[in-house]
């Protein structure tokens, strides 16, 4: 697994990964290492890879993804709701 970007919310942070499109991960500080536990898990608004290259988070806790793939931005709402936010970048 590969992490692409770090946010932190409420003292917490939450990556995702190149490869694993619909998981954002929580990261879980233990005496000797980090583990990556699945925070929120959706559904993606259309098929194929989206190689997430970055990550935010609002004060919401609403996060914001960037897809190397697609050149959008996709929005997922704390219970999981995921759409894009943008239209193509590219």
């Amino acid at each position: 697994m590969e992490p692409s970007g770090l946010a932190a919310h409420n003292g917490r942070f939450y990556t995702v990964a190149d490869k694993i499109d619909p998981i954002i991960f929580a990261l879980e500080f233990e005496a000797d290492c980090v583990r990556l536990k699945e925070a929120i898990v959706f559904f993606l608004p259309e098929k194929g890879p989206m190689d997430w290259e970055g990550i935010t988070v609002d004060a919401g806790g609403t996060f914001y993804l960037i897809s190397e793939a697609k050149g959008r931005v996709l929005r997922v709402t704390p219970d999981g709701t995921a759409s894009w936010a943008t239209d193509d970048l590219r």
